[in-house]
């Protein structure tokens, strides 16, 4: 029974709109795209609180000897600093600072740096990807190790597939 204004209802077309499920369009199933690109949006943003909440003794001694080898760039302490890193804290698995330590002037620990990024490069957003392949044809210009060369054209490669 409705009332007499048109656009009111009452309880029980109220209720039976309920039981049909009438709601509105956007709390309709998504697409595959939008479920994976939300999907995507939350497992980004829980690794970000999971970065912001991981603020133990361990991070921030790696953010103060992360900020001590930017600050101590074209310096010659500079490498030694990464290696102080490398040693303490082993290879760095975050892309940011393994960007960083692709610089390194021992190929060892280069080499160590593209298999991990061997690993991992796939998982990666694009636009860093795209920047890691201008980073590594950088190195393979100017490296004079073959078998430097080599594993960088390895990495370079895989990431084109």
């Amino acid at each position: 029974m409705a009332s007499d204004d048109g656009n009111k209802k009452d309880w029980r077309e109220i209720d039976q709109m309920r039981v049909r499920g009438n709601r509105p369009a956007s709390n309709k199933s998504k697409s595959g795209l939008e479920k994976r690109a939300d999907a995507l949006a939350s497992k980004e943003a829980r690794n970000d609180l999971e970065k912001l909440f991981a603020g133990g003794k361990l991070t921030m001694a790696k953010a103060d000897r992360l900020k001590a080898i930017r600050e101590a760039r074209s310096t010659p302490a500079y490498y030694e600093k990464m290696s102080e890193y490398i040693r303490e804290f082993g290879i760095p698995l975050d892309w940011e600072t393994q960007r960083l330590f692709l610089d390194h002037r021992d190929n060892k620990v280069v080499v160590q740096l593209l298999e991990q990024l061997q690993k991992t490069a796939g998982t990666m957003p694009l636009d860093q990807q795209s920047l890691l392949v201008q980073k590594l044809k950088v190195m393979e210009v100017a490296s004079f190790d073959p078998d430097l060369v080599k594993r960088i054209r390895e990495l370079k490669s895989f990431l084109h597939s």
